[in-house]
C-alpha cells in the first residue's frame, strides 16, 4: 500500500497533470450524477485510515500495557499540537508551497518506509517461527532500519527495491493524453 501511494504521489508531481486528474475525476462523478460514488470513495478512504489507526493503537495497548497507553496519550497531544501548527502554516503559506517537491519527497519517504516495513514484517514472521531463518555471513542488523542478517529479509528488501525501480520508471513515463 505504501508503494502504491508513493508512486501515485510520484506520478502526480507535475501540477498540471495533478489538476487535470482531479478535474476529470470530479467532472466524471458529477456529470454522471454519481454523488454517491464520490461520497463512497471519500468514505472508504477515511474508513481505511481509521481502521488502520485503530489496529495500530490496539497493538500498542496490548503489547505496551500502561506504558504504551501513556506513550499513546503523549503521542496524541504532540500530534494535535503538530497538526494545529501544520494547519496554520499551510493556511498562511499554501500559495507558495512547492507541490512537486513535496510530492517527490513524500514518495521517497514512503519507498524507504516500505523497504523498512518489509524487513520488520518478515522479521516478525521469523520470530514467531512462521517463516524460515537463514543467517547471512555478515551478521549486521539494525532494528531501526528493518535490516536483519537473514537471507529472507535481504531478498525481500531487494525485491521491494526492484519493484520500486520498475514502478518508478513506469511512473516517469509521459502521461497518456485523454480525449
Amino acid at each position: 500500500m505504501l508503494l502504491y501511494i508513493g508512486f501515485w504521489l510520484h506520478s502526480r508531481t507535475e501540477i498540471s497533470r495533478w489538476q487535470h486528474f482531479i478535474e476529470v475525476q470530479v467532472k466524471d462523478k458529477l456529470q454522471g450524477g454519481n454523488l454517491w460514488g464520490l461520497a463512497g470513495i471519500a468514505l472508504m478512504a477515511v474508513f481505511r485510515e481509521a481502521f488502520e489507526t485503530v489496529l495500530f493503537m490496539r497493538a500498542i495497548t496490548l503489547e505496551g500495557g500502561a506504558q504504551g497507553v501513556q506513550a499513546m496519550a503523549l503521542g496524541l497531544v504532540v500530534s494535535v499540537a503538530g497538526l494545529a501548527t501544520l494547519s496554520w502554516l499551510l493556511l498562511k503559506y499554501s500559495a507558495k508551497l512547492p507541490i512537486r517537491k513535496i510530492f517527490s519527497v513524500s514518495s521517497a519517504l514512503m519507498v524507504i518506509l516500505a523497504v523498512i516495513l518489509a524487513g520488520k514484517g518478515l522479521h516478525a514472521l521469523q520470530e514467531t517461527g512462521t517463516f524460515f531463518v537463514t543467517v547471512t555471513p555478515w551478521g549486521w542488523t539494525t532494528d531501526l532500519l528493518g535490516v536483519y542478517a537473514t537471507w529472507e529479509i535481504v531478498i525481500a528488501q531487494l525485491l521491494t527495491g526492484v519493484l520500486v525501480f520498475v514502478l518508478w520508471r513506469l511512473g516517469s513515463r509521459p502521461a497518456a493524453r485523454l480525449p
